[in-house]
């Protein structure tokens, strides 16, 4: 009688389907965070190379002052972070003096390198899992 009752009853059906689930969900939940975060820091570093390459567009110089720039742009940077600028300069190909003149009197070709790297770590990272990933950023800009 006891067997027959329990089962036609209906009663617990929800909670064993939401049982089944919630750690589906939960899952989603966390994988969505997780590519939050990821998109957001890639974002923001793209945003500050773009800051320190505006810079040199408009007529800005100086190694140390783009990578100020991209350092001050860099909003919440992830751990790990650097910024590196390089400058290189060619006359028909060949590096040259950036502050010379080539054979044919006009000033080199100046090509300023912007590189931007941090170690991104997921917020909601299990152990088993182990969600990093080292992100990079370089803006190639030709001054003149």
């Amino acid at each position: 009688m006891l067997f027959k009752r329990l089962r036609d009853s209906n009663a617990g059906a929800s909670a064993v389907e939401f049982a089944f689930i919630a750690p589906i969900l939960a899952f989603l939940g966390l994988g969505m965070i997780d590519v939050w975060s990821l998109a957001s820091t890639n974002l923001s570093m793209h945003a500050a190379v773009q800051a320190g390459a505006k810079y040199l567009i408009q007529g800005g110089a100086g190694t140390s002052k783009v990578q100020d720039i991209i350092n001050a742009a860099w909003v919440s940077p992830p751990s790990g972070n650097s910024v590196n600028v390089t400058q290189a300069c060619t006359c028909a190909g060949t590096a040259a003096d950036c502050s010379s003149y080539c054979a044919n009197n006009f000033p080199p070709m100046m090509v300023y390198t912007l590189t931007a790297t941090g170690s991104w770590s997921a917020p909601a990272n299990v152990q088993f899992l182990n969600l990093s990933q080292t992100l990079t950023e370089t803006q190639t800009v030709r001054v003149r």
